[in-house]
This record gives structure tokens, C-alpha cells and sequence, in this order.
């Protein structure tokens, strides 16, 4: 895939966010995306504070399952079982791009440039 972009948002306390911000601004090493030889771009990295709102429209994924969705299993966590590993995957629904999917109940959200964007957990 070739002019593919993403958009990642992460939520985390401010002191991380900085440390975040100055390593994508100027890696160490180059940044790759999943395969070895997926290079990426970061073109506009920043911080915003913005305070969570309840929106019943929601433009990222969202945890379980919902109508309308494409849905994917993320690995959440791995856990150390004896000598080997275990990953815990969580299912997640992924909305149509452009129009979010419209919920019958409203979720707490953060509005991003137009996009109501929902994280596990309510920390920070």
C-alpha cells in the first residue's frame, strides 16, 4: 500500500505525552509500522487537552461488539504462563470512516477534530 494514512491518538499524562511527542519528532532509530519494512512518516505530532464528553456518534474503534461495525481481536496484554506467553485479545468494532456509527446509548468520548475518539479506560 502505497500514500496510506493513519491517525493515532493517545491519551496518557502529560509528562508521557511530551516524551512521546519529542521521540516522534526525532527518532532515534527509523519508525516502522508492523513489518519490518512498513517505514513511516510522523507528519504532525502535538498535544491537546480536551476534556471527555458522553457523544452518541463515535468516529474511532470502540470495545465489544456493535451493529454496523467491522470487527477486529487486538491483543490487549500478554501474560506469562510457566515458561511461555499468553496474549489476551479484546474484540473491537470498527465504524465506517468517514461517518462514525451512531449509538443508541451516548459513551464518554473525546472530541478531536470533528471526531468523537473513545479509550479503554477512564485513567488519567
Amino acid at each position: 500500500m502505497i500514500g496510506v494514512q493513519y491517525t493515532v491518538y493517545f491519551k496518557a499524562p502529560e509528562d508521557q505525552l511530551i516524551e512521546g511527542c519529542q521521540a516522534l519528532l526525532s527518532p532515534h532509530w527509523p519508525l516502522y509500522l508492523g513489518e519490518s519494512d512498513d517505514l513511516v512518516d510522523v507528519l504532525s505530532p502535538r498535544i491537546i487537552e480536551v476534556e471527555p464528553t458522553l457523544a452518541d456518534r463515535i468516529h474511532s474503534i470502540i470495545p465489544g461488539l456493535k451493529q454496523g461495525c467491522r470487527l477486529v481481536k487486538v491483543p490487549n496484554r500478554f501474560v506469562k504462563q510457566g515458561k511461555s506467553w499468553h496474549v489476551e485479545q479484546q474484540l473491537y468494532s470498527i465504524p465506517p470512516e468517514k461517518e462514525g456509527i451512531q449509538l443508541s446509548e451516548p459513551k464518554l468520548a473525546y472530541s478531536i477534530e470533528g471526531r468523537n475518539i473513545v479509550f479503554n479506560g477512564n485513567s488519567w
